[in-house]
């Protein structure tokens, strides 16, 4: 059977980094009501987790890990490493196969890439001991406000690299001097009138974003 690789990268990145950064500014408003500040919007994200914990099967290990998400505002890199492992271990212990990479920080924050063995329709076994172990930290873990910081500001560097490559092709993409959310909003133009390379067949813009956010 096939391994899969469970890994944020690519335009859903981008993605994701675009859901971090509204999490930021949850609620934000002008006046004499702002809305919540970063770390209590996560704190309340963590608490709908919670509410879900029983019904979602989560270890007690993991509702732990959640609990002081909730209470500091932060998941630490050391939790989420740990709770990959047990989530592992888990499939493994079921008969399949799983490793992990080494740590990536490409991100602008220390993620980790795992594989586990399964069908091509997927692995319901690893999907549960994942479910049970890990998915909750990991989705909090990228989405807490140190991490959506992080990959902004990776995303503001990395957009300048992009730029410069695309120039040698005679693509115009213009990330100076414009925000996260800005640049966002240029790669949304971009992707539009561009479109996406063919991975098998790949073109300059797919050769640039690999070699921008490799």
């Amino acid at each position: 059977m096939a391994l899969t690789t469970r890994r944020l990268g690519g335009w859903s990145a981008i993605a994701a980094i675009a859901i971090a950064g509204a999490l930021l500014c949850a609620g934000c408003s002008s006046g004499a009501n702002p809305g919540l500040e970063p770390t209590s919007a996560f704190s309340a994200l963590v608490a709908g987790y919670l509410e879900d914990a029983e019904s979602q099967g989560l270890k007690d290990a993991q509702v732990a890990v959640l609990e002081r998400a909730k209470d500091t505002g932060a998941i630490a890199y050391e939790d989420y490493s740990a709770a990959i492992d047990e989530s592992l271990d888990c499939i493994t212990a079921a008969g399949f196969q799983a490793e992990r990479d080494d740590p990536d920080d490409s991100r602008g924050f220390t993620t980790v890439t795992y594989s586990y063995e399964g069908p091509a329709t997927g692995n319901p076994v690893a999907e549960a001991c994942i479910r049970a172990h890990s998915g909750a930290i990991e989705a909090l873990y990228q989405l807490q406000p140190t991490s959506a910081a992080a990959a902004e500001a990776m995303l503001v560097k990395n957009a300048a690299l992009f730029q410069e490559c695309l120039a040698t092709h005679g693509i115009t993409f213009s990330s100076e001097g414009k925000t996260p959310d800005e640049i966002r909003e240029e790669i949304s133009r971009l992707k539009e009138e561009e479109g996406i390379d063919d991975p098998e067949n790949p073109g300059p813009i797919y050769l640039c974003f690999l070699s921008s956010w490799a």
